[in-house]
């Protein structure tokens, strides 16, 4: 494998640009990453809750007239799904949006500042968003301990 030029290298360096590791295709990276490592019945049941979403989500919206295998259908469609809370967020279909859109659900805002070239978390500053306990939550549903709070694909 051929080394990265020492230019190359200073020009990274110089010129940055943003990652935007979370639009739609840093989700979708994620998203493949994941269905990359789980085994054939963790993906059978991924695929089964995913496809049990309702008409109006438009999560299986893409899926219907798909020429492709069974198999790249199923990764797509949880490709997908790891976008959808982007998706239902979209202003151009406000009824979606009012049902699926749960702005707090999707993030968690955790301040920090460098304190001797180290990141320290601001505990004097509150966390935003609600990502990490509704994460919880919703896996205690998946894991049949807990009924939805709140709005649900089903």
């Amino acid at each position: 494998m051929k080394t990265p030029s020492l230019s190359l290298l200073l020009a990274l360096a110089l010129f940055p640009v943003p990652a935007r590791a979370w639009d739609q295709k840093g989700h979708r990276v994620v998203g493949a990453v994941a269905w990359d490592h789980m085994d054939a019945s963790t993906r059978t049941k991924a695929v089964a809750l995913l496809r049990g979403a309702p008409w109006d989500s438009d999560l299986l919206a893409e899926d219907a007239g798909s020429a492709l295998p069974q198999a790249a259908r199923d990764r797509e469609l949880f490709l997908r799904a790891s976008t959808w809370p982007d998706i239902v967020r979209a202003t151009n279909h406000p009824a979606r949006r009012r049902k699926y859109h749960q702005g707090p659900w999707h993030y968690v805002n955790i301040f920090w500042q460098e304190r001797r070239r180290k990141p320290v978390e601001r505990k004097d500053l509150p966390m935003q968003g609600e990502l990490i306990a509704r994460l919880a939550e919703r896996a205690a549903v998946l894991d049949g301990a807990a009924k939805p709070a709140g709005p649900a694909l089903k």
